[in-house]
């Protein structure tokens, strides 16, 4: 990957890991997992099995486009 499609920068702190958004498909990502877990903790009110089928494939993909589009490098480790 190149790093003019990256969506996120890579950010380093001590004991900690982070990525960045830095284009607005980037922060659509961020908002969209940030619906959807909402709409989960909603969903939770009539059942945690729904909630849980809704949050585990949406981490799994928001965790997953993370690793595809984070610009490397951010610091030093």
């Amino acid at each position: 990957m190149s790093d003019d499609d990256a969506w996120f920068a890579a950010r380093r702190r001590p004991r900690q890991r982070s990525a960045q958004p830095i284009t607005w498909q980037g922060w659509a990502v961020c908002i969209g997992y940030g619906l959807l877990i909402a709409a989960s903790a909603l969903v939770m009110l009539i059942s945690w099995i729904a909630a849980t089928a809704l949050m585990v494939p949406g981490t799994v993909a928001f965790v997953w486009i993370l690793s595809r589009k984070t610009r490397r490098g951010g610091g030093k480790d």
